[in-house]
């Protein structure tokens, strides 16, 4: 038996866990392997006991065995806390390690990676780091940190540290591919971006109109926004005067907010920069397994991500959502290589700024809205089939996992 652990510093619940690498977990296929996932619960996603036991039903069924630990933050020993949950994790792997004798430890995105790294030294495993982004730099650009802050020069090494130590690393873009190498990577690199299953976002235009019916939409054309507002995103008042632009040129445009930001402080902003309660609808958090009848019933997708240096490196999973439910989408430029991918393919419109947007680029978002519907939904699931659909990274995986 192959046995391999992986880290993901996110709860099970966390759409970046169950939706992304469970998934590529559960799909793999690689002979005799076993697969030791540690996961880091937080209370905005408790989880029952008996929903506990299902999954681990579920999980074992593809031969992944789940433990589950208690995430530690905040509060003024929030560095001690990341030390406690760094330890559970260790100690874990350490116990799996004696019984298995573990090929290798797995770290998803940079974070995660970084407890790999550190496992991997400690315990002789080799590393695989999938997905990895310089979030140090996401810090620095967002000027959330400075570049003598603790903070960013731990991360920052870490991250380095984890790239120089891989056996196998899977990043998202060709900037990324670039970056790494000029930090003296020349390991077994590979780039791709977050696939998603496409069976989680089919979606028929008879359940579209279906779904616009009942969130009351009609005949309006929708723009979708699917995320968090601030940190390392726009803030709402950018992204709701943006939409004010666009409203001024097209009346028939509505406007749909999927966030786990507070609900009355976007719906505020939208009142306050003009709008009637019948132009936009806000709501929270959507359960994942429903996220595709509601991507399907607007009509284009928006991402929020300023054109800063830093973001050609990351991988919007909206993106993926988006095309894979046909909607064509909004992209600042310079944001991953999804600003290339929309032109060359004709998915998308690109925009200097959404704080300073043109005439041109407002034109070419209401040309595109105007699209045939079925035919526009057509181009985008072909896209997101040939970029970012499940079986691409499974495929890889199988690779490395094989390899290893």
């Amino acid at each position: 038996m192959k046995n391999i652990v992986a880290v993901g510093y996110h709860s099970y619940k966390d759409p970046l866990m169950e939706g992304l690498l469970v998934k590529y977990f559960q799909n793999v296929n690689v002979h005799n392997l076993k697969i030791h996932l540690i996961t880091f619960e937080q209370p905005q996603y408790t989880i029952s006991e008996q929903d506990h036991q299902r999954i681990k039903k579920e999980l074992s069924s593809h031969n992944i065995v789940w433990y589950p630990k208690k995430y530690r933050t905040g509060g003024v020993f929030i560095l001690f806390k990341k030390l406690v949950n760094l330890l559970a994790a260790f100690f874990q792997v350490y116990k799996i390690n004696r019984r298995t004798k573990l090929k290798a430890i797995v770290g998803f995105t940079s974070l995660s990676g970084s407890i790999a790294f550190l496992i991997s030294q400690l315990l002789s495993l080799k590393l695989i780091i999938i997905c990895f982004e310089p979030h140090s730099e996401y810090m620095i650009d967002f000027k959330i940190w400075t570049k003598t802050s603790l903070s960013y020069l731990v991360l920052k090494k870490m991250e380095k540290l984890q790239v120089l130590y891989s056996d196998a690393l899977v990043v998202p873009t060709k900037y990324t591919v670039d970056l790494v190498k000029k930090w003296g990577f020349n390991g077994m690199i590979y780039k791709m971006p977050i696939c998603i299953d496409e069976n989680d976002f089919d979606f028929s235009l008879d359940q579209r109109t279906q779904a616009r019916n009942k969130l009351g939409f009609k005949d309006r054309q929708v723009i979708l926004y699917l995320g968090k507002f601030d940190g390392i995103y726009f803030g709402i008042e950018e992204v709701v005067r943006f939409y004010s632009e666009l409203f001024k040129s097209n009346n028939r445009l509505f406007f749909y907010v999927i966030t786990p930001s507070p609900i009355a402080e976007v719906r505020k902003s939208f009142e306050v920069n003009g709008f009637s309660s019948s132009d936009f609808l806000v709501s929270g958090p959507v359960p994942y397994d429903r996220l595709n009848w509601h991507i399907g019933a607007c009509d284009m997708g928006m991402l929020a991500v300023p054109s800063l240096p830093s973001q050609k490196f990351r991988t919007p999973v909206k993106t993926a959502n988006y095309l894979m439910c046909g909607l064509p989408y909004i992209v600042s430029k310079f944001v991953s290589e999804d600003d290339l991918i929309a032109e060359e393919f004709n998915v998308g419109v690109v925009v200097e700024s959404i704080i300073e947007v043109t005439g041109d680029e407002i034109q070419r978002i209401n040309r595109m809205m105007a699209e045939d519907r079925a035919e526009i939904a057509t181009r985008c699931k072909s896209v997101a089939m040939e970029f970012r659909s499940l079986d691409k990274m499974v495929s890889l995986m199988n690779k490395i996992f094989e390899g290893i």
